[in-house]
């Protein structure tokens, strides 16, 4: 029995440090033991710089409990998305569902200012363009002109939403061009909502826009004027009738879109999140302006 105790003592001793030339495996398991633990802290525990940077703030305390204590409000703490929230900005996500609503909500003004006609002399001045503008500006340039194109589609397929109701006939009425120039329209416009809101930089690409619209709106309203419904249409008269006489219309709601615009990015946040002949002339009898 002594010698067990005497055995279970000497188990209990910590082992003598090696001297020079003995053997060392102890020595370097123990290390080997140490740098692993080391290894695996740093592995979970990043450094405190870095902690405090991918949660977009710092720390006062060497111990790092402030960051832990910020931290744990929120899922998204070391992410890009906590940086996105820390700069004001949305989920990805949720600005994903917020400009889904927002495509819907264009869509829907789209139909709605389809049926607001002012008629002016030959033409039926509508508020398209300004909501084309405004979905250009808000959306960005690839949302309005899926925008644009789901309506056009929804007309074709026969749903009454274009100003004379609807249908694959309107393909070959003359102001049909200009329900095609709204895509490259918005496209434009949509450049003016890029960077910090500015009412001048809108504008200008609001202009641009319009002018966009013409130039596809124009020509297809010429062609089919004359090849397939056979009028004689002088350029003269089509350049008075339907471009002069009716794109001061169109400047004046760019300067409204524009204004909205610069107060929504301020109050609401939107991009951006979230014309006619002058501009869409859509009916068969008598051209309108959208």
């Amino acid at each position: 029995m002594s010698d067990l105790k005497q055995d279970e003592r000497d188990f209990a001793q910590p082992l003598p440090m090696p001297q020079d030339g003995e053997c060392r495996d102890e020595t370097i398991i123990s290390d080997m033991r140490d740098g692993i633990n080391s290894a695996v802290d740093a592995e979970h525990v990043p450094p405190q710089s870095a902690q405090s940077e991918s949660c977009g703030m710092f720390t006062d305390n060497n111990d790092g409990s402030n960051h832990a204590a910020n931290c744990e409000c929120t899922p998204f703490c070391g992410t890009k998305e906590r940086k996105n929230v820390l700069k004001g900005k949305k989920p990805p996500h949720v600005a994903r569902v917020l400009k889904v609503c927002y495509s819907g909500l264009f869509l829907a003004l789209m139909i709605v200012g389809a049926r607001l006609a002012i008629p002016i002399g030959a033409l039926n001045i509508t508020l398209q363009t300004l909501v084309v503008m405004l979905a250009g500006l808000l959306l960005g340039g690839t949302a309005a002109a899926i925008v644009m194109t789901l309506y056009i589609i929804l007309g074709l397929l026969g749903l009454p939403v274009f100003t004379s109701g609807g249908g694959f006939g309107y393909v070959l009425m003359p102001g049909f061009g200009f329900l095609i120039g709204f895509i490259p329209m918005a496209q434009v416009c949509a450049l003016g909502g890029r960077g910090t809101p500015s009412f001048w930089r809108s504008f200008a690409f609001v202009c641009a826009g319009i002018l966009v619209l013409y130039a596809v709106a124009l020509p297809i309203y010429y062609l089919i004027s004359t090849l397939y419904l056979g009028k004689d249409v002088p350029l003269r008269t089509l350049l008075v009738s339907f471009f002069l006489s009716t794109v001061w219309i169109d400047i004046i709601k760019g300067i409204a879109a524009s204004a909205i615009f610069v107060r929504a990015q301020k109050v609401l946040g939107m991009r951006r999140a979230i014309a006619s002949p002058s501009a869409s002339r859509d009916s068969a009898g008598s051209p309108r302006k959208g």
